[in-house]
Parts: C-alpha cells; sequence; structure tokens
C-alpha cells in the first residue's frame, strides 16, 4: 500500500561543471583553455505526492548561493594564464514521478541553473589575448528521464 504526504526539505546543493577548449587558434596564436563552473548553496524542496492524482509526485526544488567561474590554460603553448571570478547562482528543479510500485517509480523532470558573474577579467594581466568583460550571463539548462527507486 502506498502512503502520500506532502513534504518540505532543505539542504544543500553542490554541482561542479567543467569544458575543455582545446588549442583553439593557429600555431603562431593559440589558447588551449579549461572552464569550471561550482556552484554551492541552500535548497528548498516541496514534495507533494497526492495533487494531480494518487500514483504521480510532483516535487520543486529552489536555491540560491556562491557560484565560482574560472577559466585557466595556456597560451601559445608557453605562457599559463588563470581568470577567477565569483558570483550569485540561482538553480531550480521540476519534476514528475509516476510511481508504479512501491519501490519504483518512472521520473521526468526539468532542471535550470542561472550564474551571474560581474567585473569578469578586472584585473586582466592578458589583455592581448582576452577583452574584459563586465558581466556574463550563463543558464543552463537540463532535461532529465530516470528510474527512481525508494528504500
Amino acid at each position: 500500500m502506498l502512503h502520500y504526504k506532502k513534504y518540505i526539505g532543505y539542504g544543500i546543493t553542490f554541482k561542479h561543471f567543467t569544458h575543455n577548449l582545446p588549442s583553439i587558434g593557429t600555431r603562431e596564436s593559440s589558447i588551449d583553455e579549461n572552464i569550471r563552473i561550482l556552484y554551492v548553496g541552500p535548497q528548498f524542496s516541496y514534495i507533494d505526492e497526492s495533487s494531480i492524482f494518487k500514483r504521480l509526485a510532483v516535487n520543486l526544488d529552489l536555491g540560491i548561493g556562491y557560484a565560482h567561474y574560472l577559466s585557466d590554460g595556456v597560451i601559445n603553448g608557453t605562457q599559463n594564464f588563470s581568470l577567477p571570478c565569483s558570483g550569485l547562482g540561482l538553480n531550480i528543479n521540476l519534476g514528475f514521478e509516476y510511481k508504479f510500485h512501491i519501490h519504483w517509480g518512472l521520473k521526468i523532470a526539468a532542471s535550470g541553473d542561472y550564474y551571474h558573474f560581474k567585473n569578469m577579467h578586472k584585473d586582466n594581466l592578458f589583455t592581448d589575448s582576452f577583452d574584459e568583460r563586465n558581466k556574463l550571463n550563463m543558464l543552463i539548462l537540463t532535461p532529465q528521464i530516470g528510474l527512481a527507486y525508494h528504500f
């Protein structure tokens, strides 16, 4: 027998994205760049297992926290660079789970992460390779589908 209740929860979210852009440019002028984005912050969750129909659970997660952006690598194969920046991050997740058994469910969700960084490359020592940016806004959308197991 399945039991349906409403839940409100909280916790901490940690996300880490990496991306490598190998050797952009010509042999005389190239940049090998690694980009990392780190996000950590409190998150609040709401789960409702009875609002739409009996076997469907709806969850909503919201969070706001600290975001860190780091671009580092090598210019022209000889000069190392590192351009860090900190900012604000927001995350949201909306998901639906159909419970076909007391322990199993099929879940579909979509999440969005928004990061805002100001005064990027403010202390830029590499002005010949990078232009100074006043701000950078990033939006990362992630669709999800999966099989859930409940203990």
